[in-house]
């Protein structure tokens, strides 16, 4: 076998879609913003998609039959249940989104998550792969936003730079001062963006640093 000498400059980046309806849990995700969608497996063969899901949120039959009522959802069969989370396998139609991201030659690391209506997942690839990403979704028209890159030989960030300005502008802010100095509300329209999306971002980055905070405390 042939080697080569040539290093190839690899990066983890984290990417946000935001979804079209063709896909098949927007609808569920959009009607149920506070729900999260956790996309275990999935195959894609040419005429179908396959997919393996946990959902957690509350509500949990009304999600479910969000899912299941939605026209790109083929069939659609309940693995497991609690009272707020359930595993589902499911068969979709192939959206345009899946064929972008294969021929891009981009490889999603699972889990990936859906929240209203919105795809994270992370990757590891090349910087010309990102961009062949990019130049695919604004040729479709599908807003997206790379949080963050770290190349492979780096420490990866704690937060992405969309968590850190949020939790920056939340300090700045008085929000975490006792009593605090900012509502949520006063918060998210200082940062422009909707209380339930700032709850959601500063939930994550919180979720981070605690966990951070106990791994190096232990």
């Amino acid at each position: 076998m042939a080697t080569t000498d040539v290093a190839v400059a690899m990066a983890t980046a984290a990417i946000t879609i935001t979804l079209r309806e063709e896909f098949g849990l927007t609808t569920a995700s959009v009607g149920h913003p506070e729900a999260e969608f956790r996309y275990l497996a999935g195959i894609e063969e040419p005429d179908r998609g396959l997919g393996l899901v946990e959902v957690r949120g509350p509500a949990i039959d009304e999600i479910l039959a969000a899912v299941e009522a939605t026209e790109a959802v083929r069939e659609f069969e309940l693995l497991d249940r609690s009272d707020e989370r359930a595993v589902f396998q499911y068969e979709t139609d192939v959206a345009a989104l899946y064929r972008v991201v294969r021929e891009a030659g981009i490889i999603p690391a699972f889990p990936y998550t859906i929240r209203n209506g919105e795809l994270l997942f992370t990757t590891t690839t090349t910087a010309e792969r990102l961009s062949r990403l990019a130049e695919r979704l604004r040729s479709l028209g599908v807003p997206f936003d790379v949080t963050s890159v770290a190349g492979t030989g780096d420490e990866p960030s704690l937060l992405t730079e969309r968590q850190h300005q949020f939790v920056e502008t939340a300090v700045e802010a008085g929000y975490y001062d006792t009593p605090r100095e900012c509502t949520l509300t006063e918060l998210a329209a200082e940062l422009g963006v909707a209380s339930s999306t700032a709850s959601l971002i500063l939930h994550r980055a919180e979720e981070r640093l605690v966990k951070r905070y106990v791994d190096r405390v232990e």
